[in-house]
């Protein structure tokens, strides 16, 4: 969504409220529209806006918006879209009053966030330095580009996230670019320069301190400037994910064709069926129970920091998970945000298996995997984790449905694909930068990620067979790659004894609500909330209201259980509020309609503490004696100070 587009088609009267509220300043003299004209002036504002000090909803909805350049349904993201709203950082589509987006213009400026698909064309773009950024403006624009750059990195970024402009700007390059470019996306689609030189076969070197640059006649170079190879780090050019998306697709087609022959003939020569396979679990019980449970104990921090060792040992004995399966789901739950939280319950395991896959918030190559816990500048190191993820995944998916495959066969063969062949190079280099922070080979990943990540996720099934690990994509996995969703959208319903057992078509957001005044336990591959006195305590004493309570589980479930009304009363008659308040002095009034009395004139009360207890009144901080006894002496009281 262009941010001069949103202008134009705002009403005139909101147009001249925003224009003032910002400061921008309109010139009619001008030949530019107004709208261009206020497009330029409010192109910096997203980095003026202190967007890590919004409420955290508003920080997830923000998250959410930058990714997703479609935007979103305004009321899937809930009061966290207000403070944006508020902020003009976000707006209403211009085509559907009902759903709201971030201008590209400002998606550009905002710096990947940690867990982020740093190949994504968004993060990409949001990496470049001004120099790149007007080289890329002048191809687009066919001239020297004028005006703040983030407007035609917006209008760049918008023709690479939409298929058709995608397309057309693939077909508009020379056939030696795009062999060149089918080149780079079946070798992973990251290459350091020296490589991508030597696989043009180009005889011009430059060299400066940093190393080789594209020379300008090359068509890595005609790649560069029209923004389908973007710099990621220094010698490092990586093609952008939507772009390998389009360029790829008949590779990935054929090759899985191959794969899919070859595994079935493999498959058939030898039966390695495991007597007692372990069949993997829907994540999205455990996952939600892990986040409630942090949640409700308090200890589920905002922002990029890390949950406490303590905390996720404890929450994982109580869910029933290992730790380090607990620690993944968290990760990559706290990563989905609000894509995880307007998601039904039964499509949550799709969306932590997209984020995986997509993302970095949980690394493989990392010795300590988790985006959260890791150090920044370890995050933002380039690994080939992703490529490995993808080609385990399609070996796995090629195998015959209720084949095993041997877990140590399917890793090589992963690990030597040709879109792999620079793994060993990814990891050298981000070692070299980060002694010890990174594992060693790629055949210790992708057995990590077979072995350990699939599992956790419910995407694989794992078994043994003559001491053999063996394994196989689940059932689950295979439709969450064709895009489908786990049967099952029941409805929540109360089970009698305070119990709520969660229906997959509940709505992920709103049982976390719930879960605030609940125990949350997953149960024969669901998700149940059992509400008691002390869940409701806990709640009540976090500062949720008798009222908000009962509201957030009727919401997930109509016509409240018995035993769960029963509780919220008992917890709500048991506990005693204390407040501590600032005061000068008691003054104990046994007579109710005295003490009423002065409660009812104004100039008194300015100067008692509100809602003092029964039996007496607070005198207000820095209240003197002497002004006190003038006030009571008006109504015949007589104030005498021990």
């Amino acid at each position: 969504m262009r941010l001069s587009s949103v202008l134009a088609a705002m009403d005139p009267k909101r147009f001249e409220r925003l224009c003032r509220r910002r400061g921008v300043v309109l010139d009619e003299r001008k030949r530019l529209a107004p709208a261009e004209q206020a497009a330029r002036q409010l192109a910096d504002w997203v980095r003026v806006v202190r967007l890590d000090e919004l409420p955290g909803p508003a920080r997830k909805a923000c998250r959410y918006l930058m990714e997703h350049g479609e935007g979103a349904d305004r009321r899937e993201l809930g009061g966290g879209l207000l403070p944006l709203l508020e902020q003009d950082v976000v707006f209403e589509d211009p085509e559907d009053a009902a759903r709201v987006a971030m201008p590209s213009a400002y998606r550009v400026q905002l710096a990947p966030a940690s867990g982020e698909d740093r190949t994504s064309a968004r993060a990409l773009l949001a990496m470049q330095t001004d120099e790149v950024a007007i080289q890329l403006g002048t191809q687009l624009l066919g001239r020297q580009p004028v005006g703040p750059a983030p407007l035609w990195l917006g209008d760049l970024l918008e023709q690479l996230e939409a298929p058709g402009p995608r397309a057309e700007l693939v077909r508009a390059i020379s056939p030696k670019q795009r062999r060149l470019l089918e080149a780079v996306e079946a070798r992973g689609g990251q290459l350091e320069t020296d490589e991508l030189l030597a696989l043009e076969g180009s005889p011009t070197r430059v060299q400066i301190a940093g190393g080789a640059v594209l020379p300008t006649r090359s068509a890595s170079h005609q790649l560069f400037i029209r923004g389908l190879l973007l710099p990621r780090a220094r010698g490092l050019w990586a093609v952008p994910r939507e772009v390998a998306e389009t360029v790829g697709a008949s590779r990935r087609t054929a090759e899985r064709a191959r794969r899919k022959e070859l595994l079935a003939k493999v498959a058939e020569d030898e039966d390695l069926s495991p007597s007692r396979a372990t069949l993997s679990d829907d994540p999205a019980p455990q996952a939600l129970a892990l986040l409630a449970e942090l949640d409700a104990r308090g200890q589920l921090p905002g922002g990029s920091r890390a949950v406490r060792r303590s905390a996720l040992s404890a929450v994982a004995a109580q869910v029933g998970l290992r730790e380090e399966s607990a620690a993944l789901l968290i990760s990559l739950a706290r990563d989905a945000g609000a894509r995880l939280e307007r998601s039904p319950v039964r499509e949550v395991g799709a969306v932590l298996f997209r984020v995986w896959r997509e993302g970095t918030a949980w690394d493989e190559a990392r010795r300590e995997p988790d985006a959260h816990r890791a150090k920044d500048d370890v995050t933002s190191a380039p690994t080939p984790t992703k490529g490995l993820r993808e080609v385990l995944v399609e070996l796995l998916e090629a195998m015959p449905e209720e084949r095993f495959a041997p877990v140590e066969e399917v890793c090589r063969a992963a690990a030597r694909d040709l879109r792999n062949l620079g793994a060993p190079r990814l990891l050298e280099r981000a070692d070299g930068r980060h002694r010890g922070a990174f594992r060693e080979s790629a055949g210790e990943i992708v057995t990590l990620i077979a072995t350990a990540s699939l599992p956790a996720l419910g995407a694989a099934d794992v078994g043994e067979v003559d001491g053999r690990p063996v394994v196989r994509l689940s059932r689950r996995a295979r439709r969450w790659i064709a895009g489908g969703a786990d049967p099952g959208p029941e409805p929540s319903r109360w089970e009698g004894g305070g119990r709520l057992r969660v229906g997959r078509g509940a709505r992920a957001g709103d049982v976390l609500d719930a879960a605030k005044a609940a125990h949350a336990l997953p149960v024969a591959g669901g998700l149940v909330l059992k509400v008691d006195e002390a869940a409701v305590a806990r709640a009540l004493s976090a500062g949720l209201p008798k009222e908000e309570i009962r509201a957030r589980l009727e919401a997930a479930a109509p016509e409240l259980d018995p035993a769960a009304e029963r509780a919220i009363e008992a917890a709500a008659h048991a506990r005693v509020e204390i407040r501590r308040v600032p005061a000068s002095a008691w003054l104990p009034i046994e007579d109710e309609a005295t003490r009423q009395a002065i409660m009812d004139d104004a100039e008194l009360r300015s100067l008692l503490v509100a809602d003092a207890p029964q039996g007496g009144l607070l005198v207000r901080e820095g209240v003197s004696e002497a002004r006190l006894s003038r006030a009571l002496m008006r109504l015949g009281i007589v104030f005498e100070s021990e």
